[in-house]
């Protein structure tokens, strides 16, 4: 961490970009195929397939999820 500021800065572990990439490209396709869903909901169907769950069979947080797609899908539906 650098001046006091909370993110971590450190380096970002392979499974974890990979798992996010995954989830991104979910939230597009869970996106496209139900345009009225919401980012919440869209993290709901993520957290409930086999890519929301960890190895010990716990799955991810919502806010977890969320905190990942939200700018994700927000910019995929309203272009600049």
């Amino acid at each position: 961490m650098k001046n006091g500021s909370k993110a971590y800065d450190g380096p970002v572990r392979p499974e974890t970009r990979e798992r996010v990439e995954r989830w991104r490209a979910m939230a597009i396709a869970i996106a496209n195929k139900h345009p009225a869903f919401n980012v919440l909901q869209i993290a709901r169907n993520i957290q409930r397939s086999r890519a929301g769950k960890r190895k010990e069979g716990l799955t991810y947080s919502i806010s977890a999820i969320v905190k990942y797609i939200r700018s994700y899908v927000y910019s995929f539906r309203n272009p600049s």
